[in-house]
């Protein structure tokens, strides 16, 4: 869905649906799970190493290899995995799975970066959103800026990467709909 933006440049702004960025998604968990993959062997290689060494494969410890698994969750994926989508959102603009796809998240008032603090909302909402049956995303069919619940929640949309800023709801003339922002920030 295009929607056109008044003003002297009359540009088009493209507001990225459910399929692109399903895939700019599964971009960046393959790329997380590889850089993760490659730090945590490089953290964890000799207690690695040490299990490898053992002639008896009964000898190894279960709970061993589970705190081992447990750590590597808490110490190099989750932090990651936040750091990925965090930083890449609020200082980028984009994820490398959004730049593959020619898209960019953008704060939804002014076009601008989200910026960090937007960006772990937007990060930290968009769990719910995915837990809940993916109830916060079938927001994307209906709402006509193509925003999800964590967008919404957030101020924030994706556009594709060509435009140069997301219009304000006046010019789409679109603010009686109140959808440019939550309802509990005014101003």
């Amino acid at each position: 869905m295009t929607a056109a933006a008044s003003g002297p440049e009359k540009e088009r702004v493209e507001f990225i649906g459910v399929m692109f960025r399903l895939t700019a998604l599964i971009v960046d968990q393959l790329l997380i799970l590889l850089l993760a993959s490659l730090l945590g062997a490089a953290l964890f290689a000799g207690q690695l190493q040490a299990l490898q060494e053992l002639e008896n494969p009964q000898d190894i410890d279960p709970r061993e290899v589970q705190l081992l698994v447990q750590t590597f969750f808490v110490v190099v994926l989750v932090p990651l995995h936040v750091l990925w989508h965090v930083f890449g959102w609020g200082l980028a603009g984009a994820t490398p799975g959004d730049w593959l796809l020619s898209s960019r998240v953008v704060a939804f008032a002014d076009g601008g970066r989200p910026g960090v603090g937007r960006s772990l909302l937007r990060y930290l909402s968009a769990w719910p959103s995915a837990l809940l049956c993916g109830i916060g995303f079938f927001m994307l069919l209906r709402n006509p800026y193509r925003r999800a619940w964590y967008d919404r929640l957030s101020g924030t949309a994706v556009i594709g990467d060509d435009s140069l800023r997301a219009p304000s709801p006046q010019e789409l003339e679109l603010d009686h709909f109140n959808i440019h922002r939550p309802p509990w920030i005014h101003g």
